[in-house]
């Protein structure tokens, strides 16, 4: 808000006017963006998932840790608030 009225040079009325639909878009935005990042991760381990079959024990058990720790970590920065 504060760079969208620096460059248009606002006045207070139009701040209070513009304030409203700015903010919707923002939430709105925000909420497109981790749609799509849920929908990449899940296909991201959708895939690592699906390459199980192609590893030796060993190696479906490190991927099975890697995919925790990532899930773990996605989660983490999910629970994070947003600014």
């Amino acid at each position: 808000m504060k760079n969208l009225t620096n460059q248009l040079h606002l006045t207070q009325e139009q701040q209070e006017k513009v304030r409203t639909p700015i903010h919707e878009a923002i939430e709105r935005l925000r909420a497109v963006r981790q749609k799509t990042v849920q929908e990449n991760n899940e296909a991201f381990d959708q895939t690592l998932a699906g390459l199980a079959p192609l590893l030796t024990p060993d190696q479906q058990q490190k991927l099975d840790e890697f995919r925790a720790r990532r899930m773990a970590r996605l989660r983490a920065a999910w629970a994070k608030p947003s600014p």
